[in-house]
C-alpha cells in the first residue's frame, strides 16, 4: 500500500488546507501518518508527534544579532522527532519543517505546500531582522529540490519563479462542496453581511466594522471573529459595543461553516494591499463565500479581485478607500445582488475541493511513476 506521511505544524482538525489534503489522501485508501504536534480526530492513522525544543533566553538575544543563530535552530534542534518508517511521498505543510522532512526522507518523494509568499510574510522589522533570512535559506536551500512544490494561488506562483527560479503547481484553497445556499429573494429589507476568520492586527479588521457608518441601516455586520490577540480583540468589541448594526460573534465549528454563511446575504473582506502577501491574498473565506452562495464584496487585491471578475459573483472597490467600498454596497440592487447571488451557486460546483483531488491524482501519479 502506497505510504504517505503529512508533516504539518498546524492542527489539522482545525486548519482546512492540510485537513482536506488528509480527507483526500484517507477516503483514497492511502496508508497515511501525520508527523505533527496535534493528533487528527476521526482518522485511523499513524500519529507521530513533534517535539519542540524551545529557544533558550540566551539563544533569542544572540539572535537578534546573529541569523545564522536562529538559522541553526530551526535546521538542526527545532522539531524533533522519532521517525521510523519509510514513506513514498511525504507533503510538507509548513516551509519550517522542511529541513527536517529533509533529513528523514530517505528515499521519499516531497511534495511542498507554499501557502504564502514566505520572504513578506510579515512587515516588521523584527521579523525581517530575526526570520526573513532563514526563509530565504529554506527556500533556496531546500524548496528548489523539493520533487513538487504547490502554491494557493497563480500570482504567487510567478513571484516564486521570478526570484528563486523554481516551478510550482497552484492549488487554489478550494473547500468542500457547500450544502446550503443563501436565499434567493425578490426583495430584502434587510440585507445581511457576514465576515469571518482570524482576529490578526495586520488585517485591521476595524475598517470593516467602520464601513457599517457609511452603510444604509438596511445593512446588518456579523464578525465571525478567532480571538489570537486579547488586547485587539477587546479594542474590536469596544468598537462595536454601541453599534447597533455590527457584533462580533465567537466563530463556529469548521464543519459548521457553511450552514452559517448561508444565513447571509453578502460575504464581505477588506485586506490592506501593504505587501505581496495580502495584494495577492487568495483565502479560504472567498471560496467558502462562493459555497455560500453569497454575493462577495471585497477590496480590489489582484487575486481576489481576479477570481471574482472572471466568475461575476460579487464586485470590488476601485482603490483601497473603505468609503468607496460602502459606496458600492449601498448602490446594490435587490436585482443585482440575486445575480451574484446565482453566479456563486453556478461557480461553486466548480470552485470546489473536488478540482483540487484531480490535481492531487496527478501529482501522485506523476511521483509514483519516476519513484
Amino acid at each position: 500500500m502506497y505510504k504517505i506521511l503529512i508533516a504539518t505544524l498546524n492542527n489539522i482538525n482545525s486548519n482546512p488546507r492540510p485537513n482536506r489534503l488528509l480527507k483526500y489522501l484517507y477516503s483514497n485508501g492511502f496508508d497515511v501518518s501525520l508527523l505533527s504536534f496535534y493528533n487528527a480526530n476521526d482518522f485511523n492513522i499513524k500519529f507521530i508527534k513533534l517535539n519542540d525544543n524551545s529557544l533558550s533566553l540566551l539563544s533569542k538575544i544572540a539572535s537578534a544579532f546573529n541569523n545564522n543563530v536562529l538559522l541553526n535552530y530551526v535546521l538542526n534542534n527545532n522539531y524533533k522527532s522519532k521517525i521510523i518508517n519509510d514513506f513514498d511521498i511525504i507533503f510538507c505543510c509548513n516551509i519550517e519543517l522542511l529541513p527536517l522532512v529533509f533529513k528523514i526522507k530517505n528515499n521519499s518523494k516531497v511534495v511542498i505546500d507554499l501557502r504564502e509568499h514566505f520572504p513578506s510574510q510579515y512587515d516588521s522589522l523584527k521579523w525581517k531582522l530575526l526570520y526573513k533570512n532563514v526563509y530565504i535559506y529554506i527556500l533556496k536551500e531546500y524548496v528548489v529540490k523539493s520533487d513538487k512544490v504547490i502554491t494557493v494561488g497563480e500570482l504567487i506562483s510567478k513571484e516564486y519563479k521570478k526570484e528563486f527560479n523554481f516551478d510550482s503547481e497552484v492549488l487554489m484553497s478550494l473547500p468542500d462542496k457547500g450544502e446550503y445556499k443563501s436565499e434567493v429573494k425578490n426583495k430584502y429589507d434587510k440585507i445581511k453581511i457576514v465576515h469571518h476568520g482570524v482576529g490578526l492586527r495586520k488585517r485591521k479588521i476595524e475598517n470593516m466594522i467602520n464601513m457599517i457608518n457609511y452603510l444604509d441601516d438596511k445593512f446588518t455586520l456579523d464578525i465571525y471573529l478567532v480571538n489570537k490577540n486579547r488586547k485587539y480583540y477587546d479594542y474590536l468589541l469596544n468598537l462595536v459595543k454601541d453599534n447597533k448594526n455590527v457584533n462580533i460573534l465567537k466563530p463556529v465549528d469548521y464543519n459548521d461553516i457553511n450552514s452559517m454563511l448561508s444565513q447571509y446575504d453578502i460575504g464581505l473582506f477588506y485586506l490592506e494591499n501593504s505587501n505581496i502577501n495580502l495584494k495577492y491574498a487568495l483565502p479560504n473565506k472567498l471560496f467558502e463565500y462562493i459555497q455560500a452562495g453569497l454575493c462577495l464584496a471585497f477590496s480590489p487585491n489582484d487575486e481576489m479581485k481576479n477570481i471574482i471578475n472572471i466568475y461575476d459573483v460579487g464586485f470590488v472597490s476601485n482603490s483601497f478607500d473603505i468609503k468607496e467600498l460602502a459606496e458600492k454596497i449601498n448602490c446594490l440592487s435587490d436585482e443585482e445582488l440575486n445575480r451574484y447571488k446565482l453566479n456563486s451557486i453556478k461557480a461553486a460546483d466548480i470552485l470546489n475541493v473536488e478540482e483540487n483531488n484531480k490535481l492531487l491524482d496527478n501529482i501522485i501519479k506523476i511521483l509514483s511513476e519516476n519513484a
